[in-house]
This record gives C-alpha cells, sequence and structure tokens, in this order.
C-alpha cells in the first residue's frame, strides 16, 4: 500500500518505509509549516500593529536572507523592521 507522501507499509514489517527522497520531502514540509506557524505568531505579538500592515509584513519575508534574519530577532526588532520596510 502507498500514501501520496510516498510512504509504503510494509505488511512483513509491519512498519512505514519511504525513499531517502519522499523522507527529505516529508522533513521539508514539516519544517516549513513550523516556520511559518513561527513567523505568523511572532507578527501577530507585535502590539497595535494594524491588520493590512501585519498582512503586508508577510510579504517581506520573500527570501531565505529575509526569512533567517527574521528568526534571529525578538519581537521588538521585529516591528521596527517591519516600520523599516513600511517606509522604504
Amino acid at each position: 500500500m502507498k500514501f501520496s507522501s510516498g510512504l509504503r507499509y510494509d505488511k512483513t514489517t509491519k512498519k512505514f518505509t519511504a525513499s531517502d527522497e519522499d523522507y527529505l520531502k516529508m522533513i521539508h514540509h514539516i519544517v516549513l509549516h513550523h516556520v511559518q506557524s513561527y513567523m505568523k505568531y511572532a507578527i501577530k505579538e507585535i502590539p497595535n500593529l494594524k491588520e493590512d500592515i501585519r498582512l503586508k509584513a508577510f510579504d517581506f519575508l520573500d527570501t531565505k536572507s529575509e526569512k533567517d534574519r527574521f528568526f534571529k530577532m525578538i519581537i521588538e526588532e521585529i516591528a521596527n523592521w517591519i516600520a523599516y520596510k513600511i517606509r522604504e
């Protein structure tokens, strides 16, 4: 039996198996989901940020380097970064 994720159930060993490529795809999907969840949480935590600005902030995170910098910031720095990007 094969699932869309690439997982296969081996009835003999009673374990799920997948190719290395399929495992990497699953890991990438899981990590991407957690990254997006963190970004949404962090931006939502900024007090007094208008909803339209909050939504626009996600557009600024369009490159890997922007996302890497984002993860090193504390909430106050994220707020300042959004304000700076809006003024650009």
